[in-house]
């Protein structure tokens, strides 16, 4: 008698021990989570709570708490270190921990803040190319020109944030041939490297550094129109940009034919690279899912996505107009092409949609400083409502009680100071030069710099 040796299960798949890693660390931030917060609250809580004296019965199991550890003083030189309970020391690891976190989020906040402003004050070369149009042109070649452009360009640190390197732009004058241009920011080797790899994509081609026609074309009276476009469902699904049908790059383009009352149209694709790969595991986990739902081009859609390359990206699309009724019309003709960017995956679809429209005056003058006076009132009123809580505190008996309460001292000493300060910055608009820096400088979104532990992946979405 014969028997046949069962078939070893076959392993898991990368996607699937990536998805079983993701909900591991999902679990834990939330069981971190909870258990801090029973920490801080167990004091609390009143006992006898609806009729049951809760504390007489986990009072054995918190009997380990009182155990005082070490048990014999230990001398470190510098410190002794007495035995004290072992929720004391529970105590001030979970206050550590906390310090510690809120000093990351400072950094967090800061590395936030830095990615917005930095990059609004670095130049940029604004580099004109022109391909002969008797050269032959395949989908292929720009996946290629595109993985080249990956290698080539340096990925940015969150902590210390730069322009993004690649800005493909698409521009359209009045009876003028649309123009197609790189701008660069990064040192003049990336520049020149950029420009010869360029230059090498087919015979004829002219890579001309000129200035940007859009910067040009912006005088005052005269508005600047803005919508960004994004993508409708998650990163992981992919956009039909290039196929057998190609509806998105061929009816884009003759969109840009700027209307009456428009001076420029352009398009600008913000790209910056993503330098690891942990990208692509939300992409197979994905296609892992939808391995029987979705059909074979589907699936073909998904793989091309997966093998790359990938950049963290954002689509603009702009407008001078001498009226903003025509400026906003012509960002919605523009954003009306991209409805040939539907990607259908299983049940879900992917598409490129446009955001609403901003309207902001071509040309921004620096924002207004707060005045002299209202600083001065803010300060001065926050030294007499310091001064009156100190007073009142010393004076309670608060501050023996609860010495942590001396901390509410300075935060009240800056409060005048930042209410005026915003007040003024409310009604002076001082958001508007920002705003308008950032859409002409192609900034990208802040990205989360990953500094907090445990609970950074709750603080936003990276890429």
């Amino acid at each position: 008698m014969t028997t046949r040796r069962s078939s070893a299960t076959a392993p898991p798949s990368q996607a699937d021990s990536y998805a079983g890693t993701q909900q591991q660390e999902r679990l834990l931030r939330l069981g971190a989570f909870l258990l801090m917060v029973g920490m801080l609250v167990f004091p609390l809580v009143p006992s006898p709570l609806l009729g049951m004296d809760w504390r007489r019965v986990v009072a054995p199991a918190l009997a380990l708490l009182r155990t005082p550890l070490p048990p014999d003083p230990i001398d470190l030189w510098l410190v002794v270190l007495l035995p004290r309970p072992l929720g004391q020391w529970l105590n001030w690891g979970l206050a550590a921990f906390l310090a510690f976190v809120v000093v990351t989020l400072i950094m967090h906040l800061g590395a936030i803040y830095a990615q917005r402003t930095r990059p609004l004050h670095q130049p940029r070369s604004y580099l004109r190319v022109t391909i002969p149009a008797s050269a032959p042109t395949k989908p292929v070649d720009a996946v290629t020109l595109l993985k080249s452009l990956h290698g080539m360009v340096p990925a940015s640190n969150p902590l210390q944030p730069a322009p993004a390197p690649l800005m493909l732009c698409w521009t359209a004058r009045p009876e003028r041939p649309i123009q197609q241009a790189l701008s660069l920011a990064g040192p003049d080797s990336l520049v020149m490297s950029l420009q010869k790899r360029m230059q090498g994509i087919t015979s004829g081609t002219k890579v001309i550094a000129i200035d940007d026609p859009l910067l040009a074309e912006l005088q005052p009276g005269r508005w600047l129109c803005g919508a960004e476009a994004r993508t409708v469902a998650g990163d992981a699904l992919p956009i039909a940009v290039v196929g057998t049908a190609q509806t998105l790059l061929s009816g884009l383009l003759p969109t840009l034919a700027p209307q009456a009352g428009v001076y420029v149209a352009s398009v600008r694709l913000i790209v910056e690279p993503i330098p690891d790969r942990l990208w692509r595991l939300d992409v197979l986990a994905l296609r892992e899912r939808l391995k029987r739902d979705a059909g074979t081009e589907e699936q073909q859609a998904l793989s091309a996505k997966a093998a790359g390359p990938a950049f963290r990206c954002r689509l603009l699309l702009l407008a001078v107009a001498d009226e903003p009724a025509a400026g906003v019309a012509q960002v919605a003709t523009i954003g009306a092409a991209l409805a040939g960017s539907a990607q259908a995956v299983a049940l879900s679809a992917q598409r490129l949609q446009a955001g609403p429209v901003q309207l902001l005056p071509a040309v921004v003058p620096p924002r207004p400083p707060c005045p002299r006076r209202q600083r001065w009132l803010g300060l001065i009123s926050g030294v007499l409502l310091a001064a009156m809580l100190a007073l009142l505190l010393r004076r309670s008996g608060l501050a023996l009680t609860y010495p942590l309460a001396w901390a509410v001292v300075p935060l009240v000493f800056w409060l005048p100071l930042l209410t005026l300060a915003a007040a003024w910055r409310r009604r002076t608009d001082a958001e508007l030069p920002l705003r308008h820096a950032t859409l002409l400088a192609g900034v990208l979104p802040p990205r989360n710099p990953r500094v907090v532990p445990l609970w950074w992946p709750w603080l936003g979405r990276v890429e």
